[in-house]
């Protein structure tokens, strides 16, 4: 079993690697870009590289939700910088605390999905959002 901080260390070298993949950056624009409502729920912000991308007209709100602390604060730094839009809303939570005022069109899980212990009930509360 890995320690802790080795399995941090991994994620982050992932996600720094996602940042340079620029075709598969491109297939996830292609593949989603046709199919994003106005409110986007994206769980699993990573680094904010792919929804950078994806972040456009006629998106009005896109809520970017990351479990780590450390990296939501990297975002919305992006986000005050103008790095990222200023549409995009990063948060340090997960779905479990949503209430019925949250609302969205859109549900995005991109690799991500596979990393959530109960996928199944992760899915049923965010379709019932």
């Amino acid at each position: 079993m890995s320690s802790p901080s080795r399995h941090r260390e991994r994620i982050g070298s992932e996600l720094e690697l996602f940042a340079e993949a620029v075709n598969w950056r491109t297939y996830w624009q292609r593949q989603t870009v046709p199919f994003l409502g106005r409110r986007v729920l994206e769980v699993g912000a990573g680094f904010g590289t792919v929804t950078g991308d994806l972040c456009r007209s006629p998106v009005e709100h896109w809520l970017a939700l990351k479990p780590d602390r450390a990296t939501a604060a990297h975002l919305a730094a992006d986000r005050q910088t103008g790095l990222l839009p200023a549409m995009r809303e990063p948060r340090h939570r997960s779905t479990e605390t949503f209430g019925p005022e949250e609302r969205f069109d859109t549900a995005l899980y991109i690799d991500v999905l596979e990393h959530i212990g109960d996928d199944k009930t992760e899915v049923a509360r965010v379709g019932g959002i």
